[in-house]
């Protein structure tokens, strides 16, 4: 199970509470954070995460939450509607979130929670140092796929089949399902299927059936 902590880090509350801590030395100044999720356990532990901190909502910053309910073609109009309001920081999800908050503004801070291979995306030039206007937490690269699935094959030894869950819309998605057909272990014994997700209450609903009906050679 993750931990408190590691999701506080992965909800953005940690990159975003250090220039928070040196800007909220400004007496009465409440910033605003514009968080594009329909999560409220993301809301929950943002605010968590910054009270640790010392933040108290209302008094050194507000929450200015957009859903879109997977309809990223909306993501462009809720992104403008933060902007204009205007916010101090963005926090983000995915790479899905990123692109259309980076096309519309240079200028304000993004955090990311949850970017597969940010720089190999063009998000960041590096991870020692991001520059720009963009920064925030990774877990993910298409180098870890092969020693994930070395790791499941040691944990279930008489495994015969692995569901490999992806939502098209995230470019990150491709690069990891590209990369668990090319670095499975030689001779692992087991077969690899993939289903397209685009949310995770859907997911959790399908049975296996409907799963291994979408196999992939």
């Amino acid at each position: 199970m993750i931990g408190r902590r590691t999701f506080l880090a992965g909800t953005g509350a940690v990159p975003f509470a250090a220039p928070l801590a040196a800007e909220g030395q400004q007496a009465g100044r409440v910033f605003r954070i514009g968080l594009l999720s329909g999560s409220q356990l993301a809301v929950d532990t943002l605010k968590e995460g910054l009270a640790d901190l010392g933040h108290r909502e209302g008094q050194s910053f507000v929450i200015d939450q957009r859903d879109v309910a997977g309809r990223f073609d909306l993501l462009p109009a809720a992104v403008d509607a933060l902007v204009k309001l205007p916010i101090d920081v963005f926090v983000v999800g995915g790479s899905e979130f990123v692109q259309p908050v980076r096309n519309a503004t240079q200028k304000i801070p993004i955090v990311f929670t949850n970017v597969s291979e940010p720089v190999e995306q063009g998000f960041i030039a590096s991870y020692a140092k991001p520059g720009g206007n963009i920064t925030g937490v990774t877990n993910m690269g298409s180098d870890l796929v092969g020693k994930w699935l070395e790791l499941l094959k040691t944990l279930q030894p008489k495994i015969r089949q692995v569901a490999v869950l992806w939502n098209p819309p995230q470019p990150g998605h491709r690069r990891l399902l590209k990369g668990c057909w090319n670095r499975r272990p030689p001779h692992s014994g087991f077969k690899l299927v993939r289903r397209v997700c685009l949310r995770a209450k859907i997911c959790r609903q399908r049975s296996p059936p409907s799963v291994a009906s979408a196999s992939a050679d």
